[in-house]
């Protein structure tokens, strides 16, 4: 029987091979290693305002918010409009764990009805999860001083407080105020038609002949501003 021959192990050719095989992996990790740290550069040095800018969308919401509308005085100094802050008892659904027991415990509390209760599902059906539904309106100072001291205990129930408009002398001079911005009105519609209606470049005039222009156009478009402003006075003087 004829036996097998044992075959020498070449260690010098395995040993070449072994080191082309580490070079061209060391080579490999090199080179991912060389751009994983070009990305870098390119994204923390070169885009860094970019990504920055990016970041900071991500976490700030430019919410907007509506102005306060200004105070009315007469020409005496008697405010005749202003704004006064309400309370309303608003809950975020998507921050309540539990919406029938935070009802049950706020009709403990506060006194809410069935009522309320019903309307507040309405509204809610037709808002999204992360916004406010007011639950309570026109709540009163002893109300919201009451639901402060206890608000640890309603998670996503808070107090908001809005401005309304408010007007001391609305029997009188509700009317009067709802004039001006149709007199705004008046006077602009004025203004632009006189100005189509000049077809050639106007001569330079001085700033009193233009003021005297002005007037002019306001006595002709607006004359029911002297009735309405005798009126108001005399109202406010009664009161």
């Amino acid at each position: 029987m004829r036996q097998k021959r044992t075959q020498i192990r070449d260690h010098r050719a395995e040993s070449a091979l072994f080191f082309r095989r580490a070079l061209v992996s060391f080579i490999g990790i090199v080179v991912l290693v060389s751009v994983l740290l070009t990305n870098l550069y390119h994204i923390q040095i070169r885009e860094h305002e970019d990504y920055q800018t990016r970041s900071n969308d991500n976490r700030i919401k430019i919410v907007p918010v509506a102005p306060n509308r200004g105070l009315i005085y007469d020409r005496n100094g008697v405010l005749l409009a202003e704004n006064r802050p309400v309370y309303s008892l608003e809950i975020t659904t998507e921050k309540v764990p539990d919406l029938d027991d935070t009802f049950a415990r706020l009709k403990t509390l506060m006194g809410i009805t069935d009522d309320q209760i019903a309307r507040f599902d309405r509204e809610r059906r037709r808002t999204r999860r992360f916004k406010s539904v007011p639950l309570l309106n026109q709540m009163t100072e002893e109300q919201v001083a009451l639901f402060s001291v206890n608000q640890f205990q309603f998670p996503g129930v808070e107090v908001k407080a809005y401005l309304k408009r408010y007007y001391p002398y609305r029997d009188a001079l509700t009317h009067v105020l709802a004039m001006w911005p149709k007199s705004m009105t008046a006077i602009s519609t004025a203004l632009n038609a006189k100005t189509k209606s000049t077809t050639t470049r106007p001569p330079a005039i001085s700033a009193n002949s233009a003021l005297k222009n002005i007037m002019k156009i306001c006595c002709t478009a607006l004359p029911a501003i002297k009735k309405s402003k005798s009126t108001a006075v005399a109202a406010l003087s009664e009161h």
